[in-house]
């Protein structure tokens, strides 16, 4: 799931709506010397194996993400119940990526717009419609194999 990095939202603190900071929540470094740790590598140490079982399965496949957000006036922290997902990225557009395999005998072309002259380079297997960028007519479009070129052709762009 995206999430933006500054969300407006209301501030109990300062009693109005805020751009608040977005930030994730992530475990503290543990401490070996804390009485938990302690008291279980006692009962771990010696023989005997593993103090609990491992699972084989376990019960839950993904993490609970707490979202925290932070008001820029007050800095006040506020910690938002966790939500069960695989991922949470903050900031982020997801975007297809789009990877261009040139086609045998495929080539870039420099074409020249039949209204305004203006020269413009042009592959020749397009899969969008291209627009001349200063009158925006139509230079190319997309066909099954080779593109229909509404222009002149001046030669191979290479």
């Amino acid at each position: 799931m995206n999430m933006p990095k500054e969300i407006r939202r209301y501030c109990r603190k300062c009693k109005k709506h805020t751009l608040q900071k977005v930030s994730l929540y992530k475990a503290g470094k543990r401490r070996g010397s804390a009485i938990g740790e302690r008291r279980h590598a006692e009962d771990k140490k010696g023989y005997g194996g593993q103090k609990f079982p491992k699972l084989a399965k376990p019960a839950k496949t993904t993490k609970k993400m707490t979202p925290i957000f932070t008001c820029p006036e007050c800095k006040k922290k506020w910690n938002v119940p966790g939500i069960r997902l695989r991922k949470l990225e903050l900031g982020c557009i997801m975007k297809k990526a789009q990877i261009l395999i040139p086609k045998p005998g495929s080539k870039f072309q420099r074409v020249q717009c039949k209204e305004c002259g203006e020269e413009s380079v042009v592959y020749s297997h397009v899969s969008t419609t291209v627009a001349c960028k200063a009158c925006g007519n139509t230079l190319a479009e997309p066909t099954g194999s080779i593109a229909d070129i509404n222009g002149k052709v001046l030669g191979s762009a290479e």
